[in-house]
This record gives C-alpha cells, sequence and structure tokens, in this order.
C-alpha cells in the first residue's frame, strides 16, 4: 500500500473513532470505569457510573477555539454523548442538580456543549433530555481523565457533584426538590 492511501486511511479512521463516542478512541481503550453513591437521607440514593475518559489528551479544546471548526466539533461531541454515554445516573427521588429539577429515574450520562460552547451534563431518558450547566472555571491542576465525584454537603442531607477535567473544574449541588403543586 502506497504512504498516500495509508495516510488517508489513517485520517479517516481518526475522524470516524472521533465522531463514534465520546469513550471511543486508543486513549480510551483501558479507561477506568467508575461507580458511586451517596445517600442523602430522605431525598433518597443517587448513583453514578461513567468512564474516566481522556477526550483525546485535550485535542478537542484547540478544535472548539478554531471558529471554522467548532460547530462541528460541537455536533459530534453533543451526537456522540447520545449515541455512546459516559456512563448512567440514577435518582431515587425527584432532586435538584444545581437549579435543575431532575425526576426520579434511570438515564444515560454524557457531557455536551451548549449555543455558547459551554459544557454541561446532559442526561438521557427515555423521552427527554436534561441538561445541567457545569458553571466550569480554571483550575490550577490539570486532571489527565475525566473526573466526576459525589461529596457530602453540610446541612439536611445535602451533596453535590464535583466536575474536572483538562483545567476546568466544576461543582454542581445536589438537594431534594420542592414538591411541584
Amino acid at each position: 500500500m502506497n504512504r498516500i492511501a495509508i495516510l488517508a486511511l489513517s485520517a479517516a479512521l481518526f475522524t470516524a473513532s472521533d465522531a463514534a463516542a465520546q469513550k471511543m478512541g486508543a486513549t480510551n481503550t483501558n479507561a477506568p470505569e467508575i461507580e458511586q453513591a451517596i445517600d442523602l437521607g430522605p431525598t433518597g440514593r443517587v448513583e453514578l457510573s461513567y468512564t474516566a475518559i481522556t477526550w483525546a489528551a485535550g485535542r478537542w479544546a484547540k478544535t472548539l477555539e478554531d471558529e471554522e471548526r467548532r460547530e462541528r466539533m460541537k455536533s459530534r461531541i453533543n451526537g456522540s454523548a447520545k449515541q455512546s454515554p459516559l456512563g448512567y445516573f440514577s435518582a431515587g427521588s425527584d432532586i435538584l442538580l444545581g437549579d435543575v429539577r431532575v425526576p426520579e429515574g434511570d438515564y444515560k450520562l454524557g457531557f455536551t456543549l451548549d449555543d455558547d460552547y459551554a459544557w454541561r451534563i446532559t442526561l438521557f431518558g427515555a423521552d427527554s433530555e436534561i441538561h445541567v450547566p457545569l458553571g466550569l472555571r480554571e483550575s490550577p491542576m490539570e486532571s489527565k481523565r475525566l473526573i466526576v465525584s459525589f461529596y457530602a454537603g453540610d446541612e439536611d442531607f445535602t451533596g453535590g457533584i464535583y466536575v474536572a477535567f483538562g483545567k476546568q473544574t466544576g461543582d454542581i449541588a445536589i438537594k431534594a426538590a420542592p414538591s411541584e403543586g
């Protein structure tokens, strides 16, 4: 096989693996699977499992900085999140993640970009999508792999979710959702 054919095949394979799924690719072949749960008392149990991916060692960030390529990258990331989620999320009762109401139930977990290219957690239900803004900020430490971790709160059985990847971190509070009525 000549060099041009090999280069073309390599480029096609890279593009296909990039678009195929958030957790695909050589850098994530042996990515660790993480499972966590937090019992929030009367709020119920919240469970989370995910694959601690590298997101191609941050190459996605450079693509998102390029205005000509960023919309296509956002479409790939968002499509991949839905087709091949990174994990699962389960709420034993209605909860609030930040200001977003999440009904009791089981969801697929992905990370997507909004119209302003800001990261969010997306929970995919049987017939719904719930988007939770991450509100990421710069971190002095770099996380080579995605970190999603529960932590306990101080009052009323509240807690939170800590998220880190690359040089960005964010926190989302978890608490019981008020009764609808």
